[in-house]
Protein backbone atom coordinates (compact mmCIF):
# COMPACT_ATOMS: atom_id res chain seq x y z
CA UNK A 1 0.00 0.00 0.00
CA UNK A 2 1.23 3.48 -0.78
CA UNK A 3 -0.01 4.99 2.51
CA UNK A 4 0.21 3.51 5.99
CA UNK A 5 -2.58 3.89 8.52
CA UNK A 6 -1.74 5.64 11.78
CA UNK A 7 -1.36 3.26 14.74
CA UNK A 8 -1.23 4.09 18.44
CA UNK A 9 -0.94 1.98 21.57
CA UNK A 10 -2.94 3.12 24.58
CA UNK A 11 -3.64 1.66 28.01
CA UNK A 12 -7.02 1.65 29.73
CA UNK A 13 -7.45 0.02 33.14
CA UNK A 14 -4.16 -1.85 32.66
CA UNK A 15 -5.21 -3.27 29.26
CA UNK A 16 -2.94 -2.44 26.31
CA UNK A 17 -4.94 -1.60 23.19
CA UNK A 18 -3.66 -0.92 19.68
CA UNK A 19 -5.71 1.57 17.69
CA UNK A 20 -5.51 1.98 13.93
CA UNK A 21 -6.91 4.66 11.66
CA UNK A 22 -9.96 3.40 9.74
CA UNK A 23 -9.83 2.93 6.00
CA UNK A 24 -11.77 5.38 3.82
CA UNK A 25 -14.62 2.96 3.08
CA UNK A 26 -15.43 2.35 6.76
CA UNK A 27 -14.88 6.02 7.61
CA UNK A 28 -17.38 7.11 4.95
CA UNK A 29 -19.87 4.47 6.10
CA UNK A 30 -19.59 5.68 9.70
CA UNK A 31 -20.19 9.30 8.67
CA UNK A 32 -23.38 8.28 6.84
CA UNK A 33 -24.86 6.53 9.90
CA UNK A 34 -27.96 8.27 11.31
CA UNK A 35 -27.73 6.85 14.86
CA UNK A 36 -24.87 8.58 16.72
CA UNK A 37 -24.46 5.85 19.34
CA UNK A 38 -24.23 3.15 16.68
CA UNK A 39 -21.73 5.32 14.77
CA UNK A 40 -19.57 5.59 17.89
CA UNK A 41 -19.63 1.82 18.44
CA UNK A 42 -18.78 1.35 14.74
CA UNK A 43 -15.91 3.85 15.08
CA UNK A 44 -14.43 2.02 18.06
CA UNK A 45 -14.91 -1.49 16.65
CA UNK A 46 -13.17 -0.52 13.40
CA UNK A 47 -10.39 1.43 15.12
CA UNK A 48 -9.36 -1.16 17.72
CA UNK A 49 -6.82 -3.40 16.03
CA UNK A 50 -5.79 -5.43 19.05
CA UNK A 51 -7.37 -7.04 20.93
CA UNK A 52 -10.22 -7.27 18.42
CA UNK A 53 -13.62 -6.31 19.78
CA UNK A 54 -17.04 -6.34 18.14
CA UNK A 55 -19.91 -3.92 18.60
CA UNK A 56 -21.98 -6.24 20.80
CA UNK A 57 -19.04 -6.75 23.18
CA UNK A 58 -18.41 -2.98 23.29
CA UNK A 59 -21.97 -2.44 24.49
CA UNK A 60 -21.14 -4.41 27.65
CA UNK A 61 -18.01 -2.35 28.51
CA UNK A 62 -18.15 0.18 31.36
CA UNK A 63 -19.13 3.63 30.11
CA UNK A 64 -15.83 5.13 31.32
CA UNK A 65 -13.94 2.71 29.05
CA UNK A 66 -16.20 3.45 26.06
CA UNK A 67 -15.76 7.20 26.69
CA UNK A 68 -11.96 6.87 26.74
CA UNK A 69 -11.96 4.68 23.62
CA UNK A 70 -14.24 7.17 21.87
CA UNK A 71 -11.90 10.06 22.68
CA UNK A 72 -8.85 8.15 21.42
CA UNK A 73 -10.61 6.87 18.27
CA UNK A 74 -11.86 10.36 17.42
CA UNK A 75 -8.28 11.64 17.65
CA UNK A 76 -6.64 8.87 15.60
CA UNK A 77 -9.22 9.25 12.83
CA UNK A 78 -8.84 13.03 12.62
CA UNK A 79 -12.34 13.83 13.84
CA UNK A 80 -13.39 16.49 16.30
CA UNK A 81 -15.75 15.83 19.17
CA UNK A 82 -17.93 18.73 17.99
CA UNK A 83 -19.71 18.17 14.74
CA UNK A 84 -17.82 15.51 12.83
CA UNK A 85 -19.69 12.49 14.15
CA UNK A 86 -23.13 11.82 12.71
CA UNK A 87 -25.94 13.09 14.91
CA UNK A 88 -29.02 12.30 12.87
CA UNK A 89 -29.85 16.02 12.97
CA UNK A 90 -29.68 18.42 10.09
CA UNK A 91 -28.29 21.94 10.46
Amino acid sequence: MIFDSIRKEIEIQGQKIVLVEMDALNFTHMLSMKDESEAIFFLIAHSVESPKVDIEALKTFPSSVVNELTKECIAINGLSAEGNLPTGKSN
